[in-house]
């Protein structure tokens, strides 16, 4: 109809190269807005305490302490392996996953057919988590919204354009925003059962053994990604 040829017009408004030109443009800022801010000793301390300990051969929770699941740190163990135990390396990790969540995030508020402004909006509230007024923003916890955003576009794939790779992406997305922090995983996957259930009700019996079928496709993904993570 009407409406859902505007919102494909709309969707095609911002092409590569706007999209390229939106990721220097907030990555720059994130990185801008982190440089006068003072030091967060209870994450930035710590993690780079942690990444460091790690990066040189300690084992993560026996010799070294975590609070959280190991995928924050393992990415930034090996990121000062290579450029050095600095504030700046993790400013700069943390500023590209922000990017990266702005991208996603609106790539989907987009898809729901959000007008001008309001994307507009959105994007500042989440270039507000790196301005020094919100200095509590940490590595894990950008990682875990992000894999969430990610998992809301596949569920949105998913139930709109029945995409068969979709699951497998919700999964993957699931897991790594559990081996981020896991209570965000965990409201991911809540969200992602209501999504399943609402789609099963009034719908046929092969489409809910279709919903089923799919929602043991995501959680095989994500248990046995996280799986892995617990053994390695």
């Amino acid at each position: 109809d009407h409406r859902r040829d505007h919102r494909r017009d709309h969707r095609r408004g911002l092409g590569p190269g706007g999209w390229a030109l939106l990721a220097v443009g907030v990555f720059a800022a994130g990185v801008l807005l982190g440089l006068d801010r003072p030091v967060n000793v209870r994450d930035e301390v710590w993690m780079l305490w942690l990444a460091d300990r790690v990066g040189h051969g300690e084992v993560m929770y026996r010799e070294a302490y975590n609070v959280t699941t190991p995928l924050p740190a393992w990415i930034l163990a090996g990121l000062v392996r290579v450029f050095g135990t600095e504030v700046l390396v993790l400013r700069l990790v943390t500023a590209a996953v922000l990017t990266a969540e702005v991208l996603v995030g609106l790539a989907v508020v987009r898809r729901l057919g959000m007008r001008v402004g309001g994307q507009v909006v959105f994007v500042l509230v989440l270039l507000a988590v790196a301005t020094p007024a919100v200095a509590w923003i940490s590595l894990y916890s950008a990682l875990a919204v992000l894999g969430g955003l990610v998992v809301l576009a596949a569920t949105l794939a998913w139930v709109r354009d029945a995409s068969v790779r979709a699951p497998y992406v919700a999964g993957a997305a699931g897991a790594v925003s559990v081996l981020a922090k896991p209570n965000v995983g965990a409201l991911a996957a809540v969200a992602l059962l209501v999504t399943a259930a609402v789609v099963a009700v009034g719908a046929g019996a092969d489409r809910r053994r279709a919903v089923l079928a799919d929602l043991g496709r995501m959680a095989a993904t994500a248990v046995g990604l996280v799986a892995v993570a617990a053994v390695v």
